[in-house]
């Protein structure tokens, strides 16, 4: 799956269609400079499916320091900090698909989790995962496998690239 030229679906074996649909494809990013193709993915499949496409970014410290440090004002920052990184990746896709809405969601939580958790109410996982560069070891990282292991959707997993940079403007 890793080395992949193209994304790649994993299908429960006990997955079936839904009768109602939640018309809901969930995305995965983290940084959002690496997120383009997985996002132009998301969009793509949100757009052949009717559904929306909800970005979900997840973050938590240490378990030692987490409950210490975060408080109300941190979450609504890193929040705040993260939809201000992911906006301008997000312009060329809602252009590209009008008929697309787009659900930004900050979940405080460790990442496999938080993932599970926003799949129960999604037709379509999207997940981003760095090529392997060895020929042995593990293929993809302890959190896409352990979400892998305990969805009950779909995965689509996209090969992510090097970080993309906003084009800066001319003063």
């Amino acid at each position: 799956m890793s080395r992949a030229p193209c994304p790649v679906a994993s299908v429960p074996e006990s997955w079936r269609p839904p009768e109602r649909p939640f018309r809901r494809v969930t995305v995965a990013v983290h940084e959002p400079a690496r997120a383009d193709v997985t996002l132009r993915t998301a969009f793509a499949l949100a757009d052949e499916r009717h559904a929306c496409v909800r970005v979900a970014h997840a973050w938590c410290l240490a378990r030692a320091y987490d409950p210490v440090i975060v408080d109300y004002d941190l979450i609504n920052d890193m929040d705040r900090r993260f939809r201000a990184a992911i906006d301008p990746h997000l312009t060329e896709f809602r252009l590209q698909h009008p008929d697309v809405g787009v659900e930004i969601q900050e979940l405080h939580e460790p990442l496999d989790r938080a993932l599970v958790n926003a799949s129960e109410q999604s037709d379509l996982l999207v997940l981003g995962h760095r090529r392997a560069r060895l020929p042995v070891g593990p293929q993809l990282g302890p959190a896409t496998r352990r979400v892998l292991r305990a969805t009950e959707v779909p995965v689509v997993l996209v090969a992510t690239g090097r970080p993309t940079t906003q084009p800066t403007r001319s003063r």
